[in-house]
């Protein structure tokens, strides 16, 4: 199984966000990592990894967004949801986005994608595959969502 750590943090002009780390690693960095070729390919290697967490107000309970429930519509898209955005903070500016699906034991982020680079984007698609999938234990998952009421 994965591990997540959710965390809240100092976000632009005072705001919180929620950090996420996955086994150890800053989901942010791994994003960079698998972004990089694709954006210095396109001539932009700064947008790699460009992002910041959500804002608390859309991750913490008793909101449902970190189960695939989207707080607020536009967070969202389609089956995805959001779990960093652009650090402007304008939503759907520059989201990164997944499939999250749950049950009574596991929780699981699958098909990460930006929707800015999706297959049918108008620019290039970055294939964010390598990107998980990540499963993490229910019961752990639910304690690191809980965790945020109290940060």
């Amino acid at each position: 199984m994965d591990r997540i750590e959710l965390t809240v943090e100092a976000g632009e002009a005072g705001t919180r966000t929620v950090g996420i780390r996955i086994n150890g690693c800053s989901l942010i960095a791994m994003v960079r990592e698998i972004e990089m070729p694709f954006a210095c390919a396109e001539g932009r290697p700064e947008i790699a990894g460009d992002y910041t967490g959500l804002p608390t107000y859309v991750a913490t309970p008793p909101s449902r967004h970190l189960y695939g429930d989207p707080a607020l519509t536009f967070y969202a898209s389609g089956e995805r949801v959001s779990v960093l955005e652009c650090p402007c903070g304008l939503p759907r500016c520059w989201p990164l986005l997944v499939r999250i699906e749950s049950d009574d034991h596991t929780v699981t982020w699958r098909a990460f994608e930006q929707p800015h680079r999706s297959p049918d984007s108008r620019d290039s698609h970055w294939d964010l595959s390598a990107l998980g999938p990540f499963t993490f234990d229910r019961a752990e998952y639910d304690r690191a969502v809980q965790a945020l009421l109290w940060n």
